[in-house]
């Protein structure tokens, strides 16, 4: 979960200083998961990615073009109907989480201005789209969710927007209080709680990702995996003050992770201190432009993984073959065709 809260804060802040007052020019579907609008305002023109792909859900500002299909999806029509030539008129994070709300001023066929607005939830495998009218009444969703075992709200057309619900044990990691703070861990740790500082700090708040989570820890014992019932709950507390100060006064710093060889391993909206001299922190003022270069260099090494690894098994195909076993199962039959 590298886009955590902190990184939708940071995204939040950059679409407010630059998105508010853009016009919406096109509005296009690349891929099933994927909407882009193009932006225009006096300053010039953006390309706004809304991804809610399973491995790379993101929201944030790209600069290559995608390639559109021939015939537009539903779902891009709907959008294109309800806010071509609408002005964004606010962009804001809802709640601490993974999701944001943006705002636009739109007229209808009949000149009639609405507003209307567009929410992202950018939460990995359960990552949607959603147009609402503004009533907050859903017009339309990339992913529509039906009650069911995993899922307690509703995200279907006609049903009014409810926020994401917060996993229950959590809070707001902005609404903690040192008192409060204090009192969990002491009590987890009189029951005789050894969980691992990162995974216990995951288990309590919300909007933490494992990277801010070792952070935190690693600040306070040199150790990301350091048990919380050892852990310095004073210097616990201050860093996770610190970290998160900055996501309260808006202030911040956009980090790239990659090994030596340059391969992307994370990034994140502060300062990164565990990983030492075994990787190489790069330093981004553009948080959507960081978000591109990692997306698109891990994107770009999963496709020259593809082919090597449809090349191998050709060749266990071919060996099999050529080594007696001659009957190939059904599923290397399959394979075949399928390739």
């Amino acid at each position: 979960m590298p886009f955590d809260a902190g990184v939708m804060a940071a995204v939040v802040k950059q679409l407010k200083e630059t998105a508010k007052g853009s016009r919406i020019e096109k509005i296009y579907q690349p891929e099933r998961d994927e909407i882009v609008l193009h932006l225009r305002s006096k300053n010039g023109s953006n390309r706004l990615l809304l991804s809610a792909h399973a491995g790379s859900s993101r929201v944030g500002y790209i600069n290559s073009e995608r390639e559109n299909p021939l015939s537009a999806p539903m779902f891009c029509m709907l959008l294109r109907k309800h806010l071509t030539g609408g002005v964004i008129t606010d962009v804001c994070q809802i709640g601490f989480d993974r999701a944001m709300m943006i705002s636009v001023l739109s007229s209808d066929e009949l000149g009639f201005q609405s507003e209307k607005h567009i929410v992202c939830e950018i939460m990995g495998t359960y990552s949607n789209v959603i147009l609402l009218d503004g009533n907050k009444r859903i017009i339309a969703v990339l992913n529509p969710v039906s009650l069911s075992a995993n899922s307690k709200r509703e995200v279907l057309c006609g049903f009014l927007y409810e926020n994401p619900e917060i996993q229950k044990g959590k809070i707001n990691v902005l609404e903690e209080t040192k008192e409060n703070f204090f009192l969990k861990i002491d009590e987890d740790v009189s029951r005789g709680v050894t969980t691992a500082g990162d995974k216990y700090l995951i288990s309590k708040y919300a909007g933490l990702s494992p990277l801010i989570a070792r952070e935190i820890v690693f600040r306070t014992a040199k150790s990301v995996s350091e048990p919380i019932n050892t852990c310095d709950k004073d210097k616990l507390w201050f860093n996770l003050s610190k970290i998160y100060d900055c996501v309260r006064i808006n202030d911040f710093s956009p980090k790239l992770i990659t090994d030596k060889n340059g391969k992307v391993l994370d990034y994140s909206f502060c300062e990164i201190r565990q990983y030492g001299a075994g990787a190489v922190i790069s330093d981004y003022d553009d948080i959507s432009e960081m978000l591109d270069v990692f997306y698109e260099e891990r994107e770009k090494n999963e496709r020259i993984k593809k082919p090597k690894c449809s090349l191998n098994f050709m060749r266990y195909l071919f060996f099999n073959r050529n080594s007696g076993m001659s009957d190939a199962s059904p599923i290397h039959g399959t394979a075949i065709k399928a390739n």
